[in-house]
């Protein structure tokens, strides 16, 4: 779902931020912004055996430990994808085993003239993080006071020379992005999401006294040459955590996540308007002008695309298609997050240039398996695959075709009334945020 809109340059009085009311329509984006929809190539294709495509370090994660993915599923079959449709894509969590640099410029050769943004990672800091710290996701690292499922690891560095790699591999890959004609005649343009490094060329200060001689450097060369290499940012939004000072860190147990100092959590007091998904990922619209501020005034005021934003729901296929197809709440916070987007373009010059709703489709999600969906699009893996457009999918297509306006965040409006709203007609929890509670509407 791709559109590209037109710009009317209808003159309006500006409202203040807090203005409830303030009214978004499809025109106020500008003409050359992009509403899409993302997929990422693992969690889709399935096929993995004798259809050509290469095994991935996913595949070795889920066969080798099933424990560590809900049901012990795996991407094997994912949405069929792969046979169904073709596609490709050039990194997600997957490191692909040839040298990066030589990688990129395949991609940058044979699709240079058709694809015109490249993000060199998607989510790089989950891939390292959660990868070489926490143990969560593919290869499953960390050190064995994080988890005792882990193997092996060490949660004190490895994720920190991972990132390092990574931004070392985007640099390599941006100089060749550099020297791809096509690519420039095409006017392309490559991004990343890690900020700090890219806009000023090192690590922000306070990472450098805390992590110390953990963290590794980058050489002047390599400084230099990181604060040319980003044309745009790429940004994942979900939601938001309620933070508190993590106190009592053992010394001995050094970790990215004890470096950060602060324990994340969705369960709160103080808040009762605010819902949580059945991840544990607080919904708040307001966030997102928070964070694309951030970035417009510490960054450089840099172009900035919203590569994913989306809301999960469980289901392990007890739903109707009637009930599945019914998502309401989905809907509402795709037009609430569009609105705030709306808002930081006209009130604030945000240069926003596009917005990728996650996912287009059901699929296999990562180490949650095949139970937590976010799809526009509901796949009954029980029949065959089928797909059926959700209440969710047909608002923005018709959206995308009206003159509809939006002018109030249904979150947000809950607050007055101090309580959550609700987001599907049958609501599940994850058991493992079993202590998440909170009274919605009946």
């Amino acid at each position: 779902m791709d559109s590209t809109l037109s710009f009317n340059a209808e003159a309006r009085p500006q409202p203040s931020d807090e203005d409830l009311e303030f009214e978004i329509h499809k025109h106020d984006f500008p003409k050359d912004f992009i509403f899409g929809t993302a997929v990422s190539a693992f969690q889709v294709e399935g096929a993995k055996k004798g259809s050509g495509r290469g095994f991935t370090r996913w595949d070795e994660f889920t066969h080798m430990f099933p424990d560590k993915v809900e049901h012990g599923d795996d991407a094997d079959m994912g949405v069929d994808f792969y046979t169904r449709y073709k596609i490709f894509n050039l990194m997600d969590q997957n490191l692909p085993s040839e040298d990066f640099r030589e990688f990129a410029k395949f991609c940058f050769e044979n699709f240079g003239d058709r694809v015109k943004n490249w993000a060199t990672f998607n989510e790089p800091s989950v891939y390292s993080v959660a990868g070489y710290s926490k143990g969560k996701k593919a290869p499953g690292r960390c050190s064995p006071f994080e988890v005792l499922k882990c193997p092996s690891g060490d949660s004190s560095e490895e994720p920190y020379k991972v990132t390092h790699n990574q931004i070392l591999s985007h640099l390599a890959a941006v100089e060749e992005f550099r020297k791809c004609v096509k690519c420039q005649e095409n006017g392309g343009k490559i991004g990343i999401v890690f900020l700090r490094p890219l806009t000023y060329g090192h690590y922000p200060t306070v990472m450098q006294k805390d992590v110390n001689v953990r963290l590794p450097e980058f050489t002047k060369e390599e400084s230099e040459k990181l604060k040319k290499s980003l044309d745009f940012v790429g940004l994942n939004y979900y939601g938001a955590f309620f933070t508190t000072p993590l106190t009592n860190i053992n010394a001995s147990e050094l970790s990215y996540t004890n470096d950060v100092g602060a324990k994340l959590s969705a369960e709160q007091n103080h808040s009762p308007h605010l819902k949580t998904t059945s991840m544990g990922i607080v919904i708040y619209p307001a966030g997102l002008m928070n964070l694309l501020r951030h970035i417009q005034d510490e960054y450089k005021n840099p172009e900035i695309y919203i590569m994913e934003n989306g809301m999960d729901e469980i289901d392990n296929g007890t739903k109707t298609v009637a009930e599945a197809t019914n998502d309401y709440g989905r809907k509402e916070f795709i037009k609430s997050h569009i609105l705030i987007m709306g808002k930081a373009i006209r009130l604030h010059n945000v240069r926003l240039k596009g917005y990728y709703i996650w996912s287009l489709m059901d699929n296999f999600e990562w180490e949650r398996g095949y139970k937590m969906r976010f799809g526009l699009y509901y796949v009954d893996y029980d029949d065959n695959l089928k797909r059926h457009m959700r209440s969710s999918g047909k608002w923005l297509s018709e959206f995308l075709d009206s003159k509809e306006s939006l002018h109030k965040c249904y979150f947000e409006d809950h607050r007055e009334k101090g309580y959550a709203p609700k987001l599907f007609d049958t609501e599940y929890l994850d058991p493992n945020n079993w202590r998440l509670s909170y009274a919605s509407d009946i």
